[in-house]
């Protein structure tokens, strides 16, 4: 087949007929890839395709590459992405994907924390969040962590009085 035809083509393709494409044939394609298709891929192809990725397609995409999608990331999917792409990323995170992310990451995401999701957190994650906590939250943090809430004032005595404790 020529170039021309190829670009022509809407289907999805086994890994053996993308062997034989070329990278200018591949970006012009518009199709669902499988893992083993998009290990055909050039980076500069990668960018342009418009698809869900899984996890098995994510693994094999650059950090430049992570960076354009424009998706909600699953927890393995996320075990693959660099500190500098999970930067970029604006989605809700559980629980487990946050247990993979670096303080680096942590600091950047602006979203509202569950008890659960702050249990992962390191002192100097926490000191970096812009959320406000409820009674529930608050019993996770340490007594350095909460020393840098702006709220510890008000709400010390409430943590008393629910029982002294600093998980």
């Amino acid at each position: 087949m020529s170039e021309h035809e190829l670009k022509k083509i809407k289907t999805n393709f086994t890994k053996w007929q993308l062997k034989f494409f070329s990278e200018h044939e591949l970006k012009k394609i518009k199709a669902n890839f499988t893992k083993w298709q998009l290990k055909f891929f050039s980076e500069h192809e990668l960018k342009k395709i418009k698809a869900n990725f899984t996890k098995g397609q994510l693994e094999i995409l650059s950090e430049h590459e992570l960076k354009k999608i424009k998706t909600n990331f699953t927890k393995g999917q996320l075990k693959i992405l660099s500190e500098h792409e999970l930067k970029k990323i604006k989605a809700n995170f559980t629980k487990g994907q946050l247990e993979i992310l670096s303080e680096h990451e942590l600091k950047k995401i602006k979203t509202n924390f569950t008890k659960g999701q702050l249990e992962i957190l390191s002192e100097h994650e926490l000191k970096k969040i812009k959320t406000n906590f409820t009674k529930g939250r608050l019993k996770i943090l340490s007594e350095h962590e909460l020393k840098k809430l702006n709220k510890f004032h008000e709400l010390v005595d409430g943590l008393i009085s629910y029982g002294g404790y600093f998980i």
